[in-house]
């Protein structure tokens, strides 16, 4: 067995946490507690001041610094501190023999702690080996889940290996309508198997109580499976048998230090609330025990509905038991979902229950293997936990599967035990001995009351001492506001946690209910009015139940002397535009249907967002109101106008703009721009100087190139054309000579 050690550091602090603002009347909540014990339960910050001579005026319970200053000697102001002790401190150990193990060190502590107040102490754990483990089954008896004998050979050798005490129950479903048969004939159609016998169905039945007897286990487990049963429809009633394993913790023998295992098995889902009521079970579950002592029958299956799966949840936290599902592969996806809610483990049983021994083997070690801590009987409390489970890394988990653990826990704690109240024997104090002195003031005998015991409480009964706490003919003593004290009307509180009260000699008057005004200011705040009696009594300038009407109309004209544009009316101050206007602002100058004033308020949203545009720094500061950078932007809202515009780097910026309550404008800038994206100057220029410059040089080169061609065509023509001229030289046979010659032909040459 794996010994893992652990380091539990807890811190302890009261759970009526919250952040108390000190010298706050009303959030003060010391103040109006009329007894020690009380006191100092209410908050860590609270004192008692049991000085007797403590002025009447003031509460006797409130924080140190006020009672020092209402003059409450230092010695007579009671606030305990908070402490701890160990009362039992034994060493870690396995168990075995007689010996018991002890796996928590220190076993008990006696902490008293104020609210609020941490107490730091630290606690080793160390899993004890032979640990004892009482080992459950609840079996499916319309399937059952261990039939082979020699599947409870070696279950029962399991349990005296691992030194389990042994002991299951069986669960069909509820025995009425629509889940089970109710005539032998029905029965006997739902049971077709042949070699079992066919009993009628039951809920749950508790058949062996947990026990170390291996051949009383193997009895009670042979004669239980020799028989059969069913249910009408697929899902079973196995989480009645869950919730009744879980409770009954006698009747099972559930050990007090022992770790808890339930190993379900099943072929079949399950019943879940809700469904009982099908069956007239119409009471929610109430997760007590109903078990029959003596056969260990539910008894109650026909009145109480299903357990949810938070009931079996919480019921197995609260209990300390593990489960492990042993499910065959039809139902296994169900009983994962379920496992995931409730916790435990699972496992996908083989044909005829070969590998159950396997099964809880496996999950066993995995159960020993993780560690939780989780807290018992501790209503009150709330836990949080820091765990170092592998190396020096602290992590805030309750849960730990490593070898070494150190947890930090966080304890609230909401009631703490009575303070002892502290008697003075000073009887003389409280009128000739009408009472006692406790905590510095008196605690009177029956039939006195008042601050020092002074009145006599059946003296309260005459009509003479009551007429004088009555205002005239008002039927009501001190006019319902206080008590009559011997004639004398003592006012009560406004409320439980303030020191305010009502006033007059007949209690008739609350300065502190008057009108408020929108921000619940009284009469408006002390800048336009004051309470009195009840009544707003308004200073100059303001006017109305709470004062917050002014009466100052300035500012609903324009500079040109106009009341709101014409399009309202002033009303206290303030334009109330006319609805059909279709106007907002100010001075109703707004139409959200009209041309904005964005290019009004650009400027002011260059500046005050980005530091940029025509101001300057001092400029934007002195022209400019306040702007809020926000990462998006309101929209959908018509009382709320939405401006885009681009700034030189040419990034676009949006900014938003309203009017509040008291006409002032309300500019929002969006926190980031919509820049366009960086260009590529070579993508662009490139592809230009090849449409300007390189196309047409190429197309200059192919004319000249085709022209070049062409010439030498022709050239190669010509010549070819001047071989083949061969002309022969010759007379004109058209030419005619200008000279002519004529013979004589009786010329005879000089004879």
């Amino acid at each position: 067995m794996l010994v893992l050690s652990s380091l539990l550091l807890a811190l302890v602090s009261a759970a009526m946490g919250q952040d108390l603002r000190v010298g706050e009347a009303e959030s003060n909540p010391c103040i109006n507690i009329d007894n020690c014990g009380e006191c100092i339960r209410t908050a860590p910050i609270c004192a008692w001041c049991s000085d007797e001579a403590f002025s009447r005026f003031s509460s006797r319970c409130d924080v140190r610094e006020l009672l020092e200053e209402g003059n409450c000697p230092a010695d007579k102001i009671m606030s305990p501190v908070s402490s701890m002790g160990v009362t039992k401190n034994e060493n870690v150990r396995g168990g075995g023999g007689v010996q018991q193990p002890i796996q928590v060190q220190p076993q008990a502590m006696d902490v008293t702690t104020r609210t609020n107040e941490p107490i730091n102490f630290k606690l080793t754990f160390r899993q004890a080996e032979d640990y004892p483990v009482d080992l459950y089954f609840l079996l499916d008896l319309s399937y059952t889940m261990v039939e082979e004998e020699e599947a409870q050979k070696r279950l029962i050798k399991l349990g005296q290996d691992m030194h389990f005490r042994l002991g299951f129950g069986t669960f069909v479903d509820k025995t009425v309508m629509p889940y089970t048969a109710w005539t032998d004939r029905m029965l006997a159609d739902r049971c077709p198997l042949a070699d079992k016998n066919c009993k009628p169905p039951h809920d749950f039945v508790s058949q062996l109580k947990l026990s170390n007897d291996a051949n009383l286990f193997e009895e009670k487990m042979k004669e239980a499976l020799k028989t059969v049963s069913q249910s009408f429809d697929d899902s079973e009633g196995g989480m009645d048998g869950m919730m009744q394993a879980l409770v009954c913790e006698e009747i099972i023998g559930w050990r007090e230090r022992s770790r808890r295992i339930i190993v379900y098995s099943s072929n079949s889902m399950f019943h879940l609330a809700g469904y009982g009521k099908l069956g007239g079970a119409t009471m929610n579950n109430d997760r007590s025990c109903h078990l029959d002592p003596v056969n260990g029958n539910y008894t109650e299956e026909r009145k109480f509905d299903y357990p949810s799966v938070s009931q079996i949840a919480g019921t197995l936290e609260d209990k300390s038991t593990n489960v492990i599902f042993a499910v065959m592969p039809s139902v296994l996806s169900h009983y994962e979902s379920l496992r995931n809610l409730v916790g435990g483990e699972i496992g996908e049983l083989e044909d005829r229950s070969a590998n159950i021994i396997e099964l809880i083997q496996s999950n066993y070690n995995k159960l020993r293997s993780k560690i939780q801590f989780l807290p018992r009987k501790a209503d009150d409390v709330e836990f949080t936990f820091r765990s170092k489970c592998k190396g020096d890394v602290m992590m805030e988990t309750a849960i730990c599967d490593g070898l070494e653990i150190t947890e930090s826990v966080s304890v609230n704690i909401h009631r703490c035990q009575q303070y002892e109240e502290t008697k003075s024997d000073s009887l003389t104090k409280c009128t000739n001995g009408n009472g006692t002195v406790e905590c510095g003031i008196c605690s009177c005998n029956p039939g006195r009351y008042g601050r020092v015991c002074e009145c006599d409480e059946s003296q309260i009964s005459s009509e003479e001492s009551l007429e004088k706490c009555r205002k005239g003919n008002d039927t009501e003593v001190c006019t319902g506001h206080g008590e009559c004290i011997c004639g004398q009307c003592d006012c009560f509180f406004l409320g439980p946690n303030t020191a305010r009260r009502y006033s007059g000699p007949f209690c008739s008057c609350d300065d502190y209910s008057c009108a408020r005004s929108k921000d619940n200011s009284l009469c408006g705040g002390s800048t336009r009015g004051k309470c009195n009696c009840g009544t707003c009594q308004c200073l100059e300038g303001w006017k109305g139940d709470a004062c917050d009407c002014s009466t100052d109309n300035s500012t609903c004209f324009t500079a040109e002397g106009v009341e709101c544009n014409g399009f309202g009316r002033c009303v206290c101050g303030r334009c109330q535009c006319f609805p059909d206007s279709d106007r907002i602002g100010p001075t109703c100058e707004e139409c959200p249907n009209c041309p904005s004033k964005c290019s009004q308020y650009r400027d002011c949203a260059q500046c005050r967002g980005f530091s940029t545009g025509r101001y300057t720094r001092d400029e934007c500061k002195a022209v400019c109101p306040e702007v809020d950078m926000v990462d998006t932007l309101e929209e959908g809202n018509p009382q709320v106008r939405k401006c885009d515009f681009r700034d030189t780097d040419n990034c676009l910026f949006h900014f938003t703009y309203e009017y509040d309550s008291d006409n002032n404008v309300l500019i929002k800038v969006q926190k980031t721009k919509e820049c366009p994206k960086e260009v590529d100057l070579a993508l662009i220029v490139g592809p230009v100087i090849a449409a300007v410059v390189l196309i047409p040089l190429l197309l200059i080169c192919l004319f000249i190139c085709i022209r070049n061609r062409r010439d030498r065509a022709e050239f190669a023509r010509f010549m070819k054309e001047k071989d083949k001229a061969r002309w022969d030289s010759g007379a004109n046979p058209i030419y005619k000579d200008p000279k002519s010659t004529f013979q004589n032909p009786t010329y005879k040459g000089g004879k």
